[in-house]
């Protein structure tokens, strides 16, 4: 789903990864502040200039690494993107925590760093959908969570997750791109790429995980 996402994507120069944060290590809120991601057989660049003015702008957000240390939610991306855009330095973000007052403040900020970059970064959210039910619950719940997406609401998003008992790990980090989408005035329309669970790839239909592609424009 993500490769099938990235791949319908015009890939600039910067990406920014925002993903939800598993560990407890470092900091809630955590830009990661290193010069390289390291892949098998090769490597991703980074911005850590990008990263340090993020972390300068935006209230209550770090540069730390410690956070970054055994997340797996950028590295997953990590390949794809260095397969389909070699050129394009990535920046990758934690977030573990936070309501919508608070979210919002950080998409205010976050908006006015990226709307006087000479290039407007690609913004990418790296979550999960519902885990771990039976496929049909687990397709039911997502759906919930798709159409909120979709009606390009995030905080109905927030609403619906918290209210339904989603465990879509990743909810802060798609209101929070949603919503600096929407201030820098590119939340307009959504487009549903696909949406799979793990069963269609022969798995156990008992505890899957959902797995949706979206883009925003």
């Amino acid at each position: 789903m993500a490769a099938a996402t990235l791949a319908r994507v015009s890939i600039p120069s910067r990406v920014i990864i925002v993903c939800p944060k598993h560990t407890a290590g470092g900091a809630h809120w955590a830009v990661a502040p290193h010069p390289l991601w390291a892949l098998p057989g090769g490597h991703v660049e980074s911005d850590p200039e990008l990263a340090r003015r993020l972390a300068e702008r935006v209230t209550d957000l770090a540069l730390d690494a410690e956070a970054h240390r055994a997340e797996h939610a950028i590295e997953v991306q990590l390949p794809i993107l260095a397969r389909l855009a070699p050129h394009a330095k990535v920046v990758g973000m934690v977030l573990r925590d936070g309501d919508l007052r608070r979210l919002g403040r950080f998409a205010d900020e976050m908006a006015g760093v990226l709307a006087e970059l000479p290039e407007r970064p690609l913004l990418v959210i790296s979550t999960d959908m519902n885990h771990y039910e039976d496929d049909d619950r687990t397709r039911a719940l997502d759906r919930l969570a798709l159409e909120a997406i979709e009606a390009l609401d995030p905080a109905r998003l927030y609403e619906t997750v918290f209210r339904n008992g989603i465990s879509m790990c990743g909810v802060l980090p798609a209101v929070l791109v949603m919503e600096t989408l929407r201030r820098l005035g590119c939340l307009n329309r959504c487009e549903r790429v696909g949406y799979r669970t793990s069963a269609d790839s022969g798995g156990d239909r008992q505890h899957v995980v959902g797995y949706a592609g979206m883009l925003f424009a």
